[in-house]
């Protein structure tokens, strides 16, 4: 009995096989079919499209690098000194800020302890 199921399954198991591939090999040409639909719906218009492109090499500003030590450090010196200022800006409104906030909190707590004193 064992020998006869075993073509079967063999069987089976091609079928699922032959199916699958039917399925694969389906889906295979309805993508192309797509791909040629969309490409033939489309228009191209080269020219068109070229002159919507950018120029593939815009012209940079020259950057002449420092030529000495001297004058690199310098520049060194000058993004420091902008970067410090920058901070001591920031702190200081953060500052200025916390300092409101404390002073805004402090009159609300008079003003509730005016009104609710404690026993």
């Amino acid at each position: 009995m064992g020998y006869r199921r075993l073509p079967e399954i063999l069987g089976c198991r091609s079928i699922r096989i032959v199916m699958r591939m039917k399925v694969l090999l389906w889906l295979r040409l309805r993508m192309s079919l797509r791909v040629r639909r969309y490409a033939e719906a489309m228009e191209f218009d080269v020219d068109a499209d070229l002159a919507m492109i950018l120029p593939l090499f815009l012209p940079l500003p020259e950057i002449r690098p420092p030529s000495s030590s001297d004058t690199r450090f310098t520049a060194f010196e000058a993004r420091m000194l902008a970067m410090h200022e920058a901070q001591n800006k920031f702190i200081q409104d953060s500052f200025t800020s916390m300092q409101e906030e404390q002073r805004q909190f402090f009159a609300e707590m008079r003003t509730f302890m005016a009104r609710f004193p404690p026993p």
